[in-house]
């Protein structure tokens, strides 16, 4: 049980080392997951074909190899390799985001708000929205299965102040799923429970039209009822 909560929050501090601000740091090997100790055992050599070859099962893009399914089975290190590959591809397509952006971090809302981690970063009309869970043992309790979008609630996320601002989907970089903003009055953001219903965390692109607008005024409420 508690190897299944350790696999989780390294996928959220995964996540969360490749799109805060600064260079990440990727030691040899461990984009999936190496459970080796500190010297001598972390110098043994590489097995760079396997990693190649898991690779080319998530680029074929089979049925197995669906976000849903790499996150049902977590200790085979796909899931890891998934968002490692995602996530840098996106640094690849936006150097300068990920360079020159702002970091906000989001407030988040809800019921279970201490269970997710929000920020994003900004680069004129370039902007992301990383969604990075927490706390899983209290979340999840001693239920099997995995932290999915049911477990947040339904209620919206995040708000924008630019009043004017003109909201369109976002883009979960993760599965390629198209998320519909929610607005209530001023606010408009996503909904967590939609963001995390089929991998464990989130990473957004998108959101707003105009360059006043996005992630430098959104707060994410995580969707936690």
């Amino acid at each position: 049980m508690s190897r299944r909560f350790g696999l989780l929050n390294a996928l959220s501090q995964t996540l969360c080392k490749l799109t805060a601000p600064g260079v990440p740091d990727i030691y040899q090997g461990n984009e999936i997951w190496d459970f080796s100790l500190v010297d001598p055992d972390n110098r043994r050599a590489v097995d760079y074909r396997r990693r190649r070859a898991l690779l080319a099962e998530l680029q074929h893009a089979d049925p197995g190899t669906a976000p849903r399914a790499l996150a049902q089975r977590m200790e085979d290190g796909r899931a890891k390799l998934l968002l490692t590959w995602k996530a840098l591809q996106l640094r690849r397509a936006h150097p300068q985001l990920f360079r020159d952006g702002d970091y906000r971090r989001l407030r988040v809302r809800g019921v279970r708000a201490q269970h997710v981690c929000a920020f994003a970063r900004r680069l004129r009309q370039q902007s992301l929205v990383v969604i990075a869970p927490r706390l899983y043992r209290r979340l999840l309790g001693d239920e099997g299965g995995l932290p999915s979008g049911r477990r947040y609630g339904a209620r919206p996320s995040s708000s924008c102040r630019a009043r004017s601002a003109r909201a369109r989907s976002f883009r979960n970089v993760l599965d390629g799923a198209q998320l519909l903003p929610v607005r209530q009055g001023e606010s408009v953001g996503v909904l967590a429970a939609h963001a995390l219903a089929d991998f464990p965390v989130a990473l957004l692109t998108g959101g707003w039209d105009e360059p006043g607008a996005g992630p430098c005024g959104s707060t994410p409420h995580a969707a936690a009822g």
